[in-house]
C-alpha cells in the first residue's frame, strides 16, 4: 500500500536572510527523509488558492508519513504559517 499527500502551504512574511535560512534547512531536511518516503514533487503557487505552493509525498507506511510529517512540521514551523494535508490510498 502506497499513501499519497498533498502538502498545501503558507509562508509568513520574511527577510532575505529568512528566505536562504529556509531554503537551506528545506534542502537539508530532503536529505534525511524517513525510508519509505519520497517527495515527488514541489510546485511554487496554488493558482486559485492562497496557497503559496503544495507538495506531493508518497509514504510506503502511514507510520512512515507521520514520522515524515512530525518532522516537516518541526523544521518549518518557523517559517510556515499553515498547512493543509489531502491524504489518500494509491490504487
Amino acid at each position: 500500500m502506497v499513501w499519497g499527500a498533498v502538502i498545501f502551504f503558507k509562508y509568513r512574511t520574511m527577510t532575505d536572510a529568512e528566505v536562504n535560512k529556509a531554503k537551506n534547512e528545506w534542502e537539508d531536511f530532503k536529505k534525511g527523509l524517513p525510508k519509505g518516503v519520497k517527495i515527488i514533487a514541489e510546485y511554487d503557487h496554488a493558482h486559485g488558492t492562497d496557497w503559496n505552493g503544495f507538495l506531493l509525498v508518497e509514504a510506503r507506511s502511514m507510520d512512515a508519513f507521520q514520522e515524515f510529517w512530525e518532522a516537516f512540521r518541526d523544521i518549518t514551523r518557523w517559517y510556515v504559517d499553515r498547512t493543509q494535508a489531502v491524504i489518500g490510498v494509491k490504487r
